[in-house]
């Protein structure tokens, strides 16, 4: 397991869906933070979908 793995697989996706539910537990409802988590999501698709993307041009057959 690399570097990466951990950051991008376990410690961002943990870090956010643990720091709205007690940002807003402190600090209350904003709008803000829908966007903030709306622009996040985005952005994490299309990361996904580059990375997947990038993964099929170099994909090669495992059979013949």
């Amino acid at each position: 397991v690399g570097v990466r793995e951990v950051l991008f697989v376990w410690m961002l996706p943990a870090v956010i869906s643990s720091n709205v539910p007690a940002s807003v537990l402190l600090h209350g409802f904003e709008p803000v933070y829908v966007l903030w988590l709306a622009a996040a999501a985005a952005v994490w698709l299309a990361v996904g979908i580059w990375v997947f993307n990038r993964g099929l041009r170099r994909y090669a057959s495992a059979s013949s």
